[in-house]
């Protein structure tokens, strides 16, 4: 399951797990002057039923009634009000990730893909130093943490070397 961030709670039809639903969406993209089509709805409603981070790829196959096309542009265009998020992934490739709009970083499990949004920025004060010793405008930062689910940990063989220690945690 994907615990995905709170919706709106202003009354739309947000989802279970606190993402939004196809009428916050719908306001959102009125926010900015732009129509929920039949297409972009046909869009919307597959990444909806999407629980787990998906692929653009994902997304064209479970959208038979929208061109490709159709497809990439309704991504970029919830990517740009913020309620998908793009999550780079521990193998490289992008996935994608129903949300609300806002800052958010990710909690990746290696093994079976679940994912947690969480808004803490842990990083802020980094930031925020590394913009006054190298005189960068600093625009934005992603922080994805990659690691494994309790759910997949218990899967897994039971060795000490696989259990996480202060001996064996990778450093920075």
């Amino acid at each position: 399951m994907t615990n995905a961030p709170a919706g709106t709670g202003e009354g739309g039809n947000g989802q279970p797990d606190g993402s939004p639903g196809i009428d916050d969406i719908a306001r959102e993209l009125a926010r900015i002057g732009s129509k929920l089509t039949a297409p972009r709805r046909v869009v919307v409603q597959s990444i909806i039923a999407f629980r787990k981070p998906f692929t653009s790829e994902q997304l064209v196959d479970a959208c038979p009634g929208a061109g490709r096309a159709t497809v990439y542009r309704t991504l970029d265009l919830l990517l740009s009000v913020g309620v998908v998020s793009r999550i780079a992934g521990s193998e490289g490739r992008g996935r994608y990730m129903l949300g609300t709009p806002g800052h958010w970083h990710h909690l990746i499990c290696v093994g079976c893909g679940e994912t947690i949004a969480f808004s803490s920025c842990p990083v802020s004060d980094l930031v925020a130093d590394l913009a006054r010793s190298t005189g960068f405008t600093i625009e934005g930062h992603l922080l994805e943490v990659f690691g494994r689910c309790p759910a997949c940990l218990e899967a897994l063989p039971r060795t000490d070397a696989l259990l996480p220690s202060p001996t064996n945690t990778p450093p920075c």
